[in-house]
């Protein structure tokens, strides 16, 4: 956020103690920024959950599959085997047979691999927005109490001009970052720059 609202400040002038609340900014941007992200990251959330379902259906579809073809796969061989002492036709019937188990089950396997690659990497994605999104939302309400703002030290509360309208901050300005919004001097050491008339210049001495 570029800028807020002051909603609430302090009287000129008036005493403060450290810790006491001297500015309020307007939280209604931040608040509807956190609806809106938690909104986000419910869907979001939703979405890993559906993901995680969809892929476990589609892997248990795979190592199925697999298992089918695994079968087949033995079953050709063992008839290849089965088949040494049968005609030539024979043979080359479980020869091709036996081929085309042995391409089905490679094929089966690397999809088997692929899908779980391409699912990792799609969870991991998925994972990566969710992590953002709850990362956004704890940043927001971190914010939140950060826009009531808090004199460290006892004092008088000064208001500071605004560079735009060149009057001191009031309720309803727009306040950008790094603009002075306020001070409270340290009361401990005080600096006065006056002038003394040249009569009383020799009666002046450190202490006084």
């Amino acid at each position: 956020w570029n800028s807020f609202r002051v909603i609430g400040i302090l009287k000129h002038g008036a005493k403060v103690e450290a810790g006491d609340s001297v500015i309020q900014l307007d939280p209604s941007a931040i608040q509807k920024y956190i609806i809106e992200r938690e909104g986000d990251l419910e869907n979001q959330l939703a979405t890993l959950e559906k993901m995680m379902v969809d892929q476990t259906n589609r892997r248990n579809d795979l190592e199925s599959r697999m298992k089918t073809e695994v079968a087949t796969y033995v079953l050709r061989k063992l008839e290849l085997e089965a088949a040494r002492f049968e005609s030539e036709r024979i043979r080359k019937v479980r020869e091709l047979e036996f081929k085309q188990a042995t391409i089905a089950f490679e094929r089966a396997k690397r999809q088997l691999e692929l899908n779980d690659i391409r699912e990792r990497s799609s969870i991991r994605i998925q994972e990566i927005r969710v992590a953002r999104l709850r990362e956004d939302v704890k940043t927001a309400y971190e914010i939140l109490p950060q826009l009531t703002i808090r004199t460290p030290i006892s004092g008088i509360f000064q208001i500071a001009y605004n560079r735009r309208t060149r009057e001191m901050v009031k309720i309803g300005d727009e306040l950008y970052q790094n603009s002075p919004i306020g001070s409270v001097p340290d009361l401990t050491w005080m600096k006065v720059k006056t002038t003394v008339n040249e009569l009383d210049f020799i009666r002046l001495q450190e202490g006084q």
